[in-house]
């Protein structure tokens, strides 16, 4: 017997998005409240490039070159700064640059994870409560939480529900409207990202699109298309192509120039990883902060923690039936976690899949398994809730 269940939401009600911002207030409070601010790279790596564009524009200026930084680089090509990022150039030529308007960007890149993460689960046509319990567990997750010093790493997870979110839209209903957000989505990841996420979202949205083909493919059976898959396909990926091209040539032009646009020549060069004793933190969010001897890692990299109820619903749907998304995410989540460990695990992904040589910091990837892992949690709530549902309504009928 099947449950009916309610439609998926077309939007984003205003009582969602006060809950999400009140959430993101009190969750971060010593921040939002402006009291304390961020620490180490955030000011010392991030802030610099992105104050030095504000105060070249608001002097009528171009900030194509940046003479303040190793004897001058060309900004246009600095893949830290958010040169490209349209979220840059709106701060740059409203409010500017300080370190009240840098922190209250962070906080917004927060606040939008959250709010992806939600839409990406009523997508799904999962429950309210589920969705926004997935994303408080996102916007609030382990990762979040340990980078908030690192810029592009926050700005650039923030994202990746969106994309998610914005192709299963293009997918299910072709139109211009859904391939320009899409294609939108995709460039805001792009320009938004660190490089290391950028090359961890290669993997984790071709497997996606991937999934999506032979899903729809076994779904839909004769009736199916792949002609007119990949011709969807390949429209978002023309506009985004045509959005991006300032980005690759900034890029191209520079990378050739730069010591950390080569592969690493040694294994030993790839540290900082999320040890395998960090998984502690998927229980003992707390137990973390000391025993560096122990972790073996920096303290950024060990927290994947993402929510008792997610974590329990996520033990649980590895021992029941899995649907077809699950068993997507379950393995995704389990390839990324691999990859983000260090050892010999770091010497075969090194060896073995292209790109991650490039990629100094292998705990960066744990954003795509938590991302995983909180989806398959999802799935598995609402499977749960679904079954239960069942089970009710045929006993009743039985008596």
């Amino acid at each position: 017997m099947q449950v009916k269940r309610k439609s998926k939401s077309k939007g984003i009600s205003r009582k969602t998005i006060l809950i999400f911002l009140a959430l993101i207030l009190l969750a971060y409070l010593p921040i939002s409240s402006l009291m304390f601010s961020l620490k180490n790279d955030a000011f010392n790596g991030y802030f610099p490039s992105k104050n030095f564009i504000s105060q070249v524009i608001q002097n009528n200026s171009f900030p194509w070159w940046n003479p303040y930084i190793n004897f001058g680089i060309p900004q246009y090509g600095d893949m830290d700064s958010g040169f490209w990022s349209p979220f840059t150039w709106l701060i740059a030529l409203t409010v500017k640059y300080n370190a009240y308007s840098f922190t209250i960007e962070l906080l917004f890149y927060l606040f939008i994870s959250g709010i992806g993460m939600y839409q990406l689960c009523r997508t799904f046509i999962l429950t309210k409560t589920v969705s926004y319990l997935s994303g408080f567990a996102f916007m609030c997750s382990g990762y979040m939480v340990g980078h908030l010093q690192h810029f592009n790493w926050i700005s650039g997870a923030a994202f990746i529900p969106w994309c998610l979110w914005g192709y299963n839209q293009l997918i299910n209903k072709f139109s211009l409207k859904n391939n320009i957000v899409c294609s939108l989505l995709f460039y805001l990841f792009l320009s938004s990202a660190h490089p290391g996420l950028i090359i961890g979202g290669i993997y984790f949205f071709t497997a996606y699109i991937l999934f999506f083909y032979f899903n729809k493919k076994s779904v839909e059976g004769e009736s199916f298309s792949p002609i007119s898959f990949l011709k969807k396909n390949g429209w978002m990926f023309g506009l985004l192509l045509i959005l991006s091209l300032g980005l690759i040539s900034g890029y191209s032009d520079i990378i050739p120039h730069m010591t950390r646009g080569k592969r690493l020549e040694d294994i030993a060069s790839i540290i900082n990883p999320f040890s395998l004793q960090s998984i502690i933190s998927l229980l003992l969010p707390l137990s973390i902060v000391k025993a560096d001897a122990f972790f073996r890692t920096d303290i950024s990299m060990r927290s994947a923690y993402f929510g008792l109820t997610l974590f329990v619903f996520f033990l649980y749907g590895l021992l029941n039936k899995k649907t077809a998304h699950q068993k997507f995410f379950l393995y995704t989540a389990l390839f990324f976690l691999l990859i983000s460990l260090g050892g010999i695990i770091n010497y075969l992904t090194y060896n073995l899949l292209p790109l991650i040589g490039y990629v100094r910091l292998s705990g960066e990837f744990m954003i795509f398994s938590i991302t995983s892992m909180i989806l398959f949690g999802a799935l598995s709530i609402d499977k749960y809730i679904v079954d239960k549902k069942i089970m009710i309504i045929n006993s009743a009928r039985f008596f």
